[in-house]
Order: C-alpha cells, then structure tokens, then sequence
C-alpha cells in the first residue's frame, strides 16, 4: 500500500515535470539547437584549418598531438554535451497522453530534444566532411582543391548541413488513438491502423534501448504488414506506450472513452499500480 502510495505521488510528480515540457517553447529549443548546430559546423572547420596548425607550431611533437587531440575532442563533443546539458528537463518521457477538448482522441506529442540533438549530429559531420590538406613543408593548411573529389564532398556537406536544419524546424511526428484506429503522422504523411486489424498479442514490450515499436497489423486484403514507431520522437513513457497500445487492441469495449479525461486518469492509476507491483519492462492488462 505505501509503495503504491509512493508511486501515485510519483505520478503526480512526473505530471508536474510534464507540464514544465509543454511550457517550454519548442521554437527555443530549435533555435538553440540551430545556433549549437551552426556552433559544432563552425568548430570542425576552424580546428581543422586553424587550430591544428597553431598546435603544431606552439608546441612541435608530443605535446603539440596532444594538444591537437585536446582541441579535437573539446569543438566535436562541445556542442552536442551543451546540447545535452541545457535539454536535461526534456529527458523525462511522462505515461501520460495529450488531450484537446471537443476531440476524441489522445495525442503522444513529438519530442522537443531528439530531432535537435539529430540535427547537431549532423550539421558537426557536415564540417568533417569539408576537405583539407597540410601545406607541404609549411605548417599551414588550405582547402583541398587538388584532389577531384573536392565538390563531391563540399556537397555532401551542404546536404548533410542542410538535413540537420530541416530535421530541427520540420521534422513532424506524432501518434493519434482514436476509437477507431491508431494514426501515425509524420512530415511525408499519415498511416492508419484500426485497432480490429492488430495481431493478437501486439505490440511486445519494448526494451530499455529499443529504437522502435513495431506493430503487426493485417492489411484489409489479408497481407501482414509491420508499422514501426519511433520511440525516439515520441514524448511518451514507451511502456506506456505499448502497454495502453496493446490493451485497446485487446478491449474493444473501452475504445468509445478514447480522449476522454475519465479514461485517461483510469489509465494512469492502472499503469501507476502495475508499477508498484510488477516492475517496468513485462506486459500488463491496465485495470478495467
């Protein structure tokens, strides 16, 4: 009793750091996540063409590598740790769903931190791949225009550079449940499944590092097809998840209360329960 005690102010807990989420504002965490991105492309270039030969002139040898790899280490892992450290709030993944009144439907939001971490990645590899080359017998280095695949990288870089800032600003992603199916929405489009057309027993629990949730579903022609949702972009507890997934595929009867805030909170002391009985990572039935 008092574990499940514990867990409900949990719960209440997790729901107050959720709403602290939805406040932040999503145009900030892009724009910092361009300004890093620009940061880690611009760090990359610089250490290759002006910090590298600073060290080997201030410090010739051993100390000058280690320099070198010093400099190295701090302008690609620089942006994307204060990317990191800054978006520390976001980590929290709540077992909850999003409702819009006048709607039946809950909502799993995309998540604010990974499409911009994506991005920062990105934009970094972008600055690796701008080709340069040492000076012969000077300590100086210069774009290399010598070999023929120097525009053959310069525009792998701009396209990778230019994926990072679409990944940050226009990526879009999100899963709907509605009585009648289950709707995933990306940028490219949507994709339907009616709860009636899941296999038995889908989805499995996802593990700890698990990338996607795949759901087996029979086309109306007969044909088994497999949707996989990215865990990643979703702003939800994936147990959750997969757990409230597999109890409306299951329950035919408790879909009509689908987006409803009843429904909602019976799904939250369900999952809150099976917590404080049963661990994290095993499937469950949410309380009826």
């Amino acid at each position: 009793m008092e574990r499940l005690e514990c867990l409900t102010s949990w719960m209440t807990m997790a729901q107050a750091r959720c709403a602290y989420v939805v406040a932040v504002s999503t145009v900030s965490v892009r724009t910092l996540a361009t300004v890093l991105g620009v940061c880690a492309f611009a760090g990359v270039v610089t250490n290759s063409f002006v910090l590298q030969p600073l060290t080997w002139r201030a410090a010739p040898g051993g100390p000058g590598l280690v320099l070198g790899l010093f400099s190295t280490l701090v302008t690609v892992a620089g942006p994307p740790l204060v990317y990191l450290l800054l978006t520390r709030r976001l980590r929290h993944r709540p077992a909850t769903f999003a409702t819009v009144p006048g709607t039946a439907a809950f909502t799993v939001p995309m998540a604010q931190r990974y499409p911009g971490g994506v991005g920062v990645a990105l934009m970094m590899v972008a600055g690796m791949l701008v080709p340069s080359e040492r000076v012969p017998n000077t300590d100086r280095v210069r774009l290399d225009t010598l070999s023929g695949f120097v525009w053959v990288f310069a525009v792998l870089a701009l396209i990778l550079f230019g994926l990072g800032v679409a990944n940050i600003w226009l990526m879009r992603y999100c899963a709907v449940l509605t009585p009648d199916n289950l709707t995933v929405r990306t940028l490219f489009g949507s994709c339907e499944v009616p709860w009636s057309q899941l296999y038995p027993g889908q989805p499995l629990m996802p593990s700890r590092r698990a990338w996607t949730l795949p759901l087996r579903y029979r086309q109306s022609d007969g044909r088994a097809r497999t949707l996989g949702l990215s865990l990643s972009y979703l702003h939800v507890d994936r147990v959750f998840l997969a757990t409230v997934v597999r109890h409306y595929a299951e329950h035919a009867e408790h879909r009509a209360h689908i987006g409803t805030r009843p429904e909602l909170e019976r799904l939250e002391a369900g999952f809150a329960a099976w917590r404080a009985t049963a661990g994290s990572y095993h499937p469950v039935l949410i309380a009826r």
